[in-house]
Parts: structure tokens; sequence; C-alpha cells
């Protein structure tokens, strides 16, 4: 280009003070040959070449906000950055706020580790390219993690149900972000009874037997966690009890009576009920003595109630212990061995 005249190029101009200008018109690389003169006679001239770099604008493509949900302690699933334009290489960093411990983002765009922190986590990435003043971009990012869903109630047998009698049974999950929501993933629950979303299990059953089931929770984690444990529910239609340990004669009216009696709850199915509330009272009293200590017990996981603190007010002899069952269903007695109190 002759100094002395304007010219233009793919939208920029060059004139005759030497000053480039303009709005490019194509990205790319573009080389040109300046030459330059004075008002000499002869005139001086000089000749330089130059070259000018033109990008498109540098633009993020990657939506802002969450990106996906990370597990504590496993593998994230690496997430790759996207833009538009400038020159390269463009080049990522963390420019405010915090990934979460573990993870990083790479100058390529690359976000990806192993997080050992739960918790909600805010921060900004930045884009820079290579252009002479650069371009930058950012946009503003979130990471949640949760630690791993998990099913806590025991799996196996849940406590058993009586027919026609109301059952409630929740079930318990850590882990995960909340809301967690239950389903029945296979099998059948006792007729008359139903699980809910918020994993609790209730209702009456209306069919005695055995049945079993699996259920899963799962979170509103994106991707969602899940989780899953089968259980069973035994519905029988009555109680029976017996005293696995039975009373024995006792020294004195002041004397508690020793060993323990022990009494067990067993439903028709024969599986030992825990949970059940049994009162103790005097079957047969020949002086019309009363039953001292603590009369009401309930059933262990075993399904035995003990009474280790039980006393006959009078001397006498062939007295008799009556166990009754209270709940969760009324009626099933048992009656001891006769003892004595010398």
């Amino acid at each position: 280009m002759d100094g002395n005249e304007r010219h233009s190029a793919n939208g920029l101009t060059l004139s005759p003070n030497g000053t480039l200008s303009g709005t490019p018109t194509a990205n790319g690389s573009f080389s040109f040959t300046i030459q330059a003169g004075d008002g000499s006679s002869p005139a001086q001239t000089i000749t330089i070449n130059v070259s000018v770099r033109s990008a498109t604008p540098l633009v993020i493509t990657t939506l802002g906000g969450a990106l996906s949900d990370a597990v504590l302690g496993a593998s994230y699933n690496t997430i790759a950055l996207q833009f538009t334009g400038g020159i390269a290489p463009q080049m990522w960093n963390v420019s405010a706020g915090q990934l979460p411990p573990g993870m990083s983002l790479g100058a390529a765009g690359l976000i990806g580790g192993t997080p050992t922190a739960t918790g909600s986590y805010s921060f900004t990435a930045r884009l820079v390219d290579s252009s002479n003043p650069a371009q930058a971009a950012s946009i503003v990012l979130s990471i949640r993690v949760a630690a791993p869903l998990g099913i806590t109630t025991p799996a196996g047998a849940l406590p058993g149900a009586f027919l026609n009698t109301a059952y409630s049974q929740a079930l318990a999950s850590s882990g995960g972000n909340a809301p967690i929501k239950w389903s029945l993933a296979s099998g059948q629950l006792p007729p008359g009874m139903a699980l809910s979303t918020t994993g609790v299990i209730s209702g009456a059953g209306t069919i005695f037997g055995q049945y079993s089931f699996t259920v899963k929770a799962a979170d509103s984690s994106s991707p969602l966690q899940s989780a899953t444990a089968s259980f069973t529910i035994s519905v029988a239609t009555n109680l029976s009890v017996s005293f696995s340990t039975q009373p024995s004669n006792t020294s004195s009216s002041a004397s508690q009576i020793t060993p323990a009696v022990k009494v067990q709850v067993v439903d028709n199915l024969g599986h030992s009920v825990s949970g059940a509330t049994v009162q103790m009272s005097l079957g047969t009293n020949p002086t019309g003595a009363t039953l001292t200590g603590i009369t009401v017990q309930t059933t262990g996981n075993n399904g035995v109630a003990i009474f280790s603190s039980l006393g006959i007010s009078k001397k006498g002899s062939g007295y008799t212990l009556k166990a009754t069952v209270t709940s969760p269903q009324f009626g099933a007695v048992a009656v001891s061995v006769p003892f004595n109190v010398q």
C-alpha cells in the first residue's frame, strides 16, 4: 500500500497518516506491505511488512448454572467446557469461588477428579485467548457433592403384622440429595399395605402369610443415585405366649422370684414377635397377696420379655403367674407352674 493513498483489506483501512483502522470482516492472519514516503525531492521512502490477526469474538457456549452432581469418593464424569471464537490457544482457569475439594478445572476446560467433601460449590470459570490484547469470557457454575445413597434399614425380616390390624414401618436411608423417593422395585407387599414415596410401609394386612419384596430409594441428583434392599413381612392371625423360664419357690415374702421370669411371644407362623407388651399378674392367689415389682414388660428382638423384679407380698403355697399379651394383639394368655413362698 502506498502511504499517500487510502486502501482497504478485509474491512481494515490504512489512512495517509499511517493509521490502520476499521472493522474486520473475516477472521485469519493477514500479511501485507506498507510503503511510506516524505515530501523530499527526490522523495525518501521506507517499506515495511505487516501482519494482522483477526478472530471471531470469544464466546463460552456451555450454559451457566448447575453442572452434573458428584458423589463423595467417586470419580466424576469429566465435563468439557465449550466455547467458540478467539485465537488459539485458549486457556481456562478458576477466577473466583471454589470447585469441590479433590476436583479441578484444567487449562483445556476439563472438569474432573474425585470429590473428598460434601456440599454445594460455586465458582467462576474464566477463558482467555491468545489475542493481543487478549479476549476473555467467564461463566458461573456450581457442583453439588452428596454422600453415596444407601438404605440403612437392615435387609431381611421387618417387624411382623397381624391380620386386619394397623401396621406402620418407616424405612431409612443415608446420603444422596433430598428429597429421597421410595418405590416398590419387585415382589409384593401384604395385600392391604402400601409403600409411600417417603418410605413408610403402612396399612392393614388382609391375607395372612409371608411376603417378600424389594424397595428402591432414589434421590434428586442429576444423574440420580439409587439403592435397593429386600425385605419380608409376615402377616399372622394370632399370637401365643409361653413361659420360657418358670417362677421358682422363694424363701421369704420379701424376696424376688429368682431366676428372672421369662415369657416368649410368637405368632401362628412360628416367628418371634418383638415389641409385644406383656402384662404379668397372679393367676392363682390362695392368700390374697399382691404381686410386686415391675409387672409390664416388652419383648425384645428374640420375642422374649424378662420380668426380673417380681415378688409376692405374703407367704403361701400354690401361687401361679398369668402372662397376658396386651399389644399389638390382645388376648394371648399363659399360666405358670405352681410355686411357693416360704
